[in-house]
C-alpha cells in the first residue's frame, strides 16, 4: 500500500495524461480515482484483519472449550471414584460385626442413595438383603440384632427415595419389631413371621403369602391390593383393620373388632374367634363375591354383616350369634350347634365344643335379608362332628408349631 502511494507521487504525471489525455481535470479525477483505489484497500486491509483475528479467536476458544470438556471429565471420573469408594466403605461397613459401624454404614447407604438416583435400586436391594440375612428364621430370635433391623427398616419403609422399588424380605423373623404410622408399598413379606405390634399402617401392592402373625396387636391398618393367601394367625387382636383377599388362610382365636374385609375369603379357617362390629362385603365387581368353604366354627359373632353375593359350603358350628345378617345368599352350610348368645370373647375350645354336643340349633340371632337360604344343615352338633373340629384345630396347631393348649385326646374318644 505504502508503493502505490509513492508510485502514485512519482508517476501521477504520466498516469493522469495517459489516464485523462490533455483535460485539465485529469490530476483531479485521477486523485479521485487513486482515492477509491486506496479506500478500497485499506477495507480490504481491515477485513482480512479482522478474519485472521476472528480465526485466532475461533482456536482459541475450541482450545478452553477441549480444556473444560477435558476438566469435566476429569472431575467426573474423580467424583465416579469417590462414590466408588463411598459406596465400596459402606458397604463394607454394612458387614461390620460391631453395631455403631453398622448404623454407620446405613446412614451412608442412605445418603448416597438420595444424592445418586442411579444407586437407588441397588442400594435398596443391598438394604432388604441386609434385613434378610440379620433377621433369617433360622437365627435364634435372641441372636436377632433388631436395633439394626429396625433402623434398616425405617429407612427402606419410610423413606421415599425406594418408593416404586420392588422389595424382598421374604423369609424373615420380624416378630420383635413394631410398624408404626407409615405407608408400605412393593414389599414381600412372602414366609415370614410378621411384626407383634401394627399401628396405623397402610400396606399397598404386599405379598404375605404363607406368614405368621403369632399373638399381635393390629390396630388401625389397611391392606390394598395386597394378598393374605395361605397367611396363620393365632391369639392375635385386629381393630379398625380393613383386609383385603386371603384364600387357603388360617385364623386361630383371633379378635377381630370394627374391621372390615373387602377382599375375599375363601376355603380357609377361622376357628374359635371373636368378631364384632365387622362387615364382610366385598367387591361385587369381582367373581370372588362368590365364596364356597369359609370354617368358621366355634366362632362368636356379635353385629356382624354378611354381604357376599353368594356363599356356599360354608361352616358355622357351635357358633354364637347375636344381631347377625346375611344380606345375600347363603346356601348348603352347617350351622350345626350354634345359638344366639350375648355372651363376649371368651377363649374356652375344649369346654365350648363339650357343651354344644347334643344340644338344639338355634339361629333367632340371624336375620336373613334380601336373597334367600337353603340347605342350611341346622341338625344337632353330635360327637363325630365335635372329633372332626377338634382333630381339624390340633392338626393346624401342630402344622404350624402354634403355642396354643390343644383339645385333649381323651375328648376325642368319648363315646
Amino acid at each position: 500500500m505504502i508503493g502505490s502511494i509513492v508510485s502514485y507521487g512519482l508517476f501521477q504525471d504520466d498516469l493522469a495524461l495517459w489516464a485523462y489525455g490533455n483535460s485539465q481535470s485529469r490530476n483531479g479525477e485521477l486523485l479521485k480515482d487513486f482515492l477509491s483505489v486506496l479506500g478500497g484497500l485499506f477495507i480490504l486491509s481491515g477485513l482480512y484483519i479482522s478474519y485472521i483475528r476472528a480465526r485466532d479467536f475461533e482456536k482459541s476458544v475450541r482450545n478452553q472449550d477441549e480444556q473444560i470438556k477435558n476438566q469435566t471429565t476429569e472431575i467426573k471420573l474423580n467424583r465416579e471414584a469417590l462414590i466408588n469408594d463411598q459406596f465400596k466403605n459402606a458397604v463394607q461397613h454394612l458387614g461390620s460385626d460391631k453395631e455403631p459401624i453398622v448404623l454407620g454404614g446405613i446412614a451412608e447407604l442412605h445418603t448416597l442413595a438420595k444424592n445418586n438416583e442411579n444407586l437407588s435400586e441397588l442400594i435398596c436391594d443391598i438394604l432388604c438383603s441386609f434385613i434378610r440375612s440379620a433377621a433369617e428364621q433360622s437365627i435364634d430370635i435372641e441372636n436377632i440384632n433388631y436395633t439394626l433391623v429396625t433402623k434398616v427398616i425405617d429407612t427402606v419403609f419410610h423413606s421415599p427415595i425406594f418408593n416404586g422399588f420392588q422389595k424382598n424380605i421374604q423369609n424373615c423373623n420380624l416378630s420383635g419389631l413394631e410398624l408404626k404410622e407409615c405407608h408400605v408399598e412393593n414389599i414381600s413379606f412372602k414366609d415370614c413371621i410378621l411384626f407383634k405390634t401394627v399401628d396405623s399402617v397402610s400396606f399397598t401392592e404386599c405379598n404375605f403369602e404363607n406368614s405368621i402373625i403369632q399373638r399381635g396387636t393390629y390396630s388401625f391398618v389397611q391392606f390394598h391390593n395386597s394378598s393374605l393367601d395361605g397367611i396363620a394367625c393365632m391369639l392375635s387382636s385386629f381393630y379398625q383393620v380393613e383386609f383385603g383377599g386371603a384364600e387357603d388362610s388360617n385364623f386361630l382365636n383371633c379378635k377381630f373388632s370394627f374391621c372390615k374385609f373387602k377382599g375375599y375369603i375363601s376355603r380357609s379357617w377361622l376357628l374359635f374367634c371373636y368378631f364384632e362390629n365387622c362387615d364382610f362385603h366385598p367387591d361385587y365387581s369381582s367373581s370372588y363375591s362368590f365364596v364356597e368353604k369359609i370354617n368358621f366354627s366355634g366362632s362368636q359373632f356379635f353385629q356382624v354383616v354378611f354381604n357376599y353375593r353368594k356363599m356356599e359350603l360354608c361352616q358355622f358350628e357351635i357358633c354364637d350369634f347375636e344381631n347377625v345378617i346375611f344380606e345375600k345368599y347363603i346356601g348348603r352350610s352347617s350351622f350345626r350347634g350354634s345359638i344366639k348368645s350375648a355372651k363376649r370373647f371368651t377363649y374356652f375350645n375344649e369346654n365350648k365344643i363339650l357343651s354344644r354336643i347334643n344340644k338344639v340349633t338355634n339361629l333367632d340371632g340371624i336375620e336373613f335379608k334380601d336373597f334367600s337360604h337353603s340347605g342350611l344343615d341346622k341338625a344337632q352338633f353330635d360327637i363325630e362332628n365335635a372329633r372332626i373340629l377338634a382333630r381339624n384345630f390340633n392338626d393346624l396347631i401342630e402344622f404350624y408349631g402354634f403355642g396354643l393348649k390343644k383339645i385333649k385326646d381323651t375328648m376325642l374318644t368319648m363315646k
